[in-house]
């Protein structure tokens, strides 16, 4: 009974010792179609934004600062903020509190324009 491997050696011609392996040759250059050239990449599209943007940070009438105020300031105001909320007053945030103390500052404080 002969198994596989028995039946590969037989198909393969005997070869003598120190005889190297027959390898493949190359085809001629006329045989070898060139590659295609590379095309470019396209870069990809932006990304869109899942939603308009149109808070404050966005709009140029705005500018961002930081101002430093004590905690216990802070957490007043929040406090009378989230009571006129809950009264049905109009939402307002701790810059728009901000932002007409300020006013109210300008128009009738001591630097106020005659």
């Amino acid at each position: 009974m002969s198994t596989a491997y028995d039946r590969l050696l037989a198909k393969k011609p005997a070869q003598t010792e120190g005889e190297p392996e027959p390898q493949a040759q190359p085809a001629p250059a006329e045989q070898i179609e060139p590659p295609e050239p590379l095309t470019p990449l396209e870069p990809p599209e932006p990304k869109k934004r899942g939603r308009r943007a149109n808070g404050k940070s966005s709009n140029g009438d705005y500018e961002r600062f930081g101002v430093i105020i004590t905690r216990e300031t802070h957490i007043g105001v929040q406090r009378v903020l989230l009571d006129l909320y809950a009264r049905g007053e109009p939402k307002l945030d701790f810059s728009d509190a901000v932002e007409d103390a300020l006013k109210f500052w300008l128009e009738h404080g001591p630097y106020r324009k005659k």
